[in-house]
């Protein structure tokens, strides 16, 4: 079904000629996506999900038909769409088997789904609507036989071989059912009833089954006479399908229908329009709330400015009135030295210890202590108290 890069299969050259066609029509505009299904051991499981135990549950709607809601990846380009089909097939359950190294042990189904609008809209007077497709690509797994399987075959692989047979045998008889009402005259026969239940591949694939498409089977024979009965089964599977008879239509789809890609993809457009309005009416209230604050911080920064202009100010001043008062005790004592000399008296200040007396290293400590206790200021203006009290 893949192929590979030498030698594409059929899977790759399906999507490069959906682009291709796409590619040639102009007045429409086309959306891609892409599921990715298996059928093992009668369990619907999706291979495009993160979680690999996951369990699918068929659905079926009155509008939309017999469905499975496996995850639906926008694949808009080829590289997309062919990578997201790898992932699948890479999940996929293979083993090892008597006959084949990689063997499938499971049924997979690769769904495209195509829809397109018109690039000027929908109008319905002109009969212009949307449309919507989806093109399944099956790959069966082979039919084992019971005398071909090797003795030593585990109990899990002749598990698989038997849902496989079985489900293989299930949609033989669809399909048989299915040519026998074509080919019927009788109107009994032609609405007899077709057990699509019986097998989770032939309910998942009903809708394709049941008449709204068109069918195309690949059969794989060998020429070995080994497998005479497996060739002559497959060939009879073949006539069978040629006895079926759909009537396909085109699915047409008005541009507001929920249940298109498309109209998904404009309510998601929608949703995160509304919550970029959001954050730009939030981003709209932080400017202001930060506006604020900035405001606030100039007017913080100019108070705290005209403070330390007051506190500057204040100590010139301090310091200009410890300088006058030293000047004027310093003339106070220089006049009353001259009115002594002339008097012919040396007064000596009581209780003034001689400075001669004093310990030089005391003072120096003293004044030491000083300064580090009031700063230079400090310092100056008990100098000064110093000199008045002398």
């Amino acid at each position: 079904m893949l192929g590979g890069k030498e030698k594409p299969g059929v899977v790759h050259l399906v999507a490069r000629d959906l682009f291709q066609e796409a590619g040639l029509v102009k007045d429409r505009d086309f959306t891609f996506s892409v599921s990715v299904i298996e059928v093992y051991n009668e369990e619907v499981r999706d291979l495009l999900s993160k979680d690999r135990d996951n369990r699918l549950t068929i659905r079926e709607d009155a509008s939309r038909g017999v469905f499975v809601n496996a995850v639906q990846v926008e694949a808009n380009s080829l590289k997309k769409m062919l990578s997201c089909l790898s992932v699948g097939e890479k999940n996929r359950v293979v083993a090892r088997t008597t006959l084949n190294k990689r063997s499938s042990r499971s049924h997979i189904i690769f769904s495209i789904n195509v829809e397109s609008f018109p690039t000027d809209g929908v109008d319905r007077t002109s009969n212009r609507f949307g449309q919507i497709s989806t093109l399944n690509l099956v790959d069966l797994a082979g039919s084992e036989s019971v005398r071909h399987r090797s003795a030593h075959s585990t109990e899990r692989r002749r598990k698989e071989g038997g849902s496989i047979n079985k489900s293989l045998l299930t949609l033989s008889l669809v399909i048989h059912a299915l040519g026998v009402s074509a080919r019927s005259t009788s109107i009994a026969n032609s609405h007899s009833h077709v057990n699509y239940r019986d097998s989770k591949l032939t309910r998942v694939l009903q809708p394709s089954l049941s008449g709204n498409a068109r069918l195309a089977f690949i059969c794989c024979a060998t020429l070995s006479a080994m497998y005479t009965e497996e060739t002559k089964s497959t060939l009879q599977f073949a006539s069978r399908i040629k006895h079926v008879k759909t009537k396909s239509r085109v699915n047409l789809m008005e541009e507001e229908d929920d249940s298109s890609t498309a109209s998904h993809l404009r309510e998601e457009l929608m949703e995160m329009k509304r919550e970029m309005a959001e954050m730009n009416q939030r981003l709209k209230q932080l400017d202001e709330e930060n506006q604020k604050l900035r405001t606030s911080l100039e007017d913080i920064t100019k108070e705290r400015d005209e403070a330390l202009e007051k506190i500057v100010n204040l100590e010139k001043e301090k310091t200009a009135a410890v300088i006058a008062t030293a000047d004027a005790v310093a003339v106070a004592a220089r006049t009353t030295r001259e009115r002594s000399g002339r008097k012919g008296k040396v007064s000596i200040l009581p209780d003034r210890p001689p400075i001669v007396a004093q310990s030089t290293q005391k003072t120096r400590d003293t004044e030491t202590k000083d300064e580090k206790q009031f700063g230079q200021i400090g310092y100056l203006t008990s100098m000064v108290d110093r000199l008045v009290n002398n």
